[in-house]
């Protein structure tokens, strides 16, 4: 793999691999090491964000909400708010290879960290932009039921999709009691 590196440095797909490669042989940090400095290089590449907060956010959770780490899953949102802000005023004439936006697995790892530390409003606000109608994927069902009961601590509800989760989820009602216990078994087998 250096090899490769030394020979491609900008190859990007390099990245992917190595990362894979390094988690594999059971280097956990050496591997969110490459996410982290993958970001730093690929600043618009939003696949990174997203793996480098799911590590994240998987460290947070087994970490019993080491503060550190719930740091930098926050500071991670606003990183990638910035870039979405620099997208957002681009020139319409500027064509962007990929899209960029920010990640439901950096929403999520942000908003999880606010809610934890009881900042429901701060969470709202976090979520509310992602929110998708198709909620037959997992992750726009993890972003509506952390909403869900963000708004319920805070005195609100939305019914509608409240209803919405409860077609695809039938255990929503029993997850919104304690979501972060629910979102910690449904990120594991990410």
């Amino acid at each position: 793999m250096d090899l490769l590196l030394d020979k491609e440095p900008n190859f990007r797909p390099v990245v992917d691999m190595n990362y894979l490669i390094t988690l594999s042989l059971g280097d956990r940090e050496r591997a969110m090491g490459i996410m982290k400095e993958a970001i730093a290089k690929y600043p618009f590449i939003t696949n990174f964000y997203s793996q480098y907060a799911d590590d994240l956010l998987k460290d947070y959770q087994n970490s019993e909400g080491n503060s550190v780490i719930g740091e930098q899953l926050i500071e991670l949102y606003k990183q990638m708010q910035a870039k979405d802000q620099i997208v957002k005023n681009l020139p319409e004439s500027f064509l962007l290879g990929n899209a960029f936006e920010i990640s439901s697995s950096v929403r999520e790892g942000a908003a999880y960290v606010m809610y934890a530390n009881g900042g429901y409003e701060e969470a709202i606000a976090v979520l509310k932009p992602g929110l998708l109608d198709d909620l037959s994927n997992e992750d726009n069902q993890r972003l509506a039921l952390l909403y869900l009961s963000a708004l319920q601590k805070t005195g609100s509800n939305d019914e509608e999709l409240l209803n919405k989760l409860q077609q695809v989820n039938s255990s929503t009602k029993e997850q919104l009691q304690d979501p972060l216990k629910a979102l910690k078994g449904s990120d594991q087998k990410k």
